[in-house]
């Protein structure tokens, strides 16, 4: 997987990530892989991220990696020059519910995210799109933020 290790590799969800911010090795970094629920339950999940939370007091990174449009059958979606419309509306539902300031109201627009009319067509599949909800989760309580804006990858913090 890049790090100099020979037993099982990490995810590409993890190893992407932690390529991109420590360069190829960076096996002095302990990393402790954790799936979300495979029900793709946005509520469930939620309390994955919840049961992580505590590793923050501790002084513990806890990183979800999703995309917030993610169409194998439909590779334009991934620019915004080529995104069809549901594409950009629900990248920007995913801002706009982030954006929101008063924790309970931006549970519950993030939980109604599935409902967006262009959820389906930015999500065949959910695996992509749960992620944000165990991020949530571990930073329930707190503010949050975008912290970068980037078509169909924003990077957002929770519990701030």
């Amino acid at each position: 997987d890049g790090r100099e290790f020979t037993g099982p590799g990490l995810d590409h969800g993890v190893f992407i990530p932690f390529r991109i911010m420590f360069g190829n090795v960076f096996t002095d970094i302990p990393i402790v892989e954790v799936s979300f629920d495979s029900s793709l339950s946005p509520e469930i999940n939620w309390g994955v991220g919840k049961a992580v939370a505590k590793l923050r007091e501790e002084g513990i990174l806890v990183l979800s990696g999703g995309l917030t449009v993610h169409d194998l059958g439909d590779y334009g979606c991934f620019a915004p020059e080529t995104a069809q419309p549901a594409h950009i509306d629900f990248d920007h539902a995913i801002v706009e519910a982030v954006k929101v300031e008063n924790v309970r109201s931006r549970k519950t627009v993030l939980m109604n995210l599935v409902q967006h009319p262009g959820f389906r067509a930015s999500h065949p599949r959910e695996d992509h799109f749960v992620p944000i909800y165990v991020a949530a989760g571990a930073g329930d309580g707190g503010a949050a933020r975008v912290v970068t804006d980037m078509y169909g990858a924003e990077t957002v913090a929770f519990g701030l």
